[in-house]
């Protein structure tokens, strides 16, 4: 003998998965969007990406410098060459942009640029080379060391890097990445910002205040 289907019992679960998807999918959704209509920024919405390796690498001024040095302060890094005639002028003008931008919004950011051309960088090379940009050292490091050390720097930064030299190849056939590099306080990596976006010196300093605010 059939059985009459149990509309009442299915449309019942019908009910509540539709429920169900209405909380799970629209709630969150209008917690996230405030009401005048923009999506709210969220401090935790810049992932950790990685953390930063240790070095110990030597400054334009030919002093030591560790990671430690950053710790208790957030900072952007960059990857260059003094010799390098293609992108790393635009890059270090970049990176000048940001630190006027982090100065004339007085906020406490560091930089950082990290030689891809060490045993040819030395300090005085890389100080002359800072200074042409018009690099403030007060808040912008310029670093050098050995090639092993600067690979150690770049593949924990998780960029790509090769400094195996060949004169027949533009700007040598030295390789590296041209993003820039958010660091938090705690070494940890918190974005990366192409350097050939428009206004990414604003984009990097309106994140940084979305963790300072966390």
């Amino acid at each position: 003998m059939l059985r009459p289907l149990d509309r009442t019992g299915r449309d019942g679960r019908r009910t509540a998965r539709t429920t169900l998807l209405f909380v799970l999918v629209l709630v969150p959704a209008f917690w996230l969007v405030p009401l005048d209509g923009r999506p709210r920024e969220r401090a935790d919405d810049l992932p950790v990406l990685g953390r930063v390796a240790d070095f110990s690498l030597l400054s334009q001024a030919d002093a030591p410098v560790t990671r430690a040095a950053f710790e208790g302060e957030p900072w952007v890094a960059n990857f260059a060459f003094t010799r390098c005639a293609s992108v790393c002028p635009r890059i270090t003008q970049t990176m000048r942009a940001a630190q006027k931008k982090a100065q004339e919004e007085d906020v406490g950011l560091r930089f950082v640029t990290f030689s891809v051309d060490p045993e040819h960088d030395q300090p005085e090379l890389m100080k002359s080379y800072a200074e042409t940009y018009g690099a403030d050292f007060s808040s912008w490091t310029f670093l050098t060391g050995t090639s092993k050390a600067i690979e150690g720097v770049a593949r924990s930064f998780s960029v790509g890097f090769d400094d195996q030299i060949d004169p027949t190849r533009e700007d040598l056939g030295i390789m590296h990445s041209g993003q820039l590099v958010l660091v938090d306080e705690e070494g940890r990596i918190r974005g990366y910002y192409p350097s050939t976006d428009e206004g990414v010196e604003s984009k990097i300093v309106g994140d940084l205040k979305r963790m300072a605010s966390r």
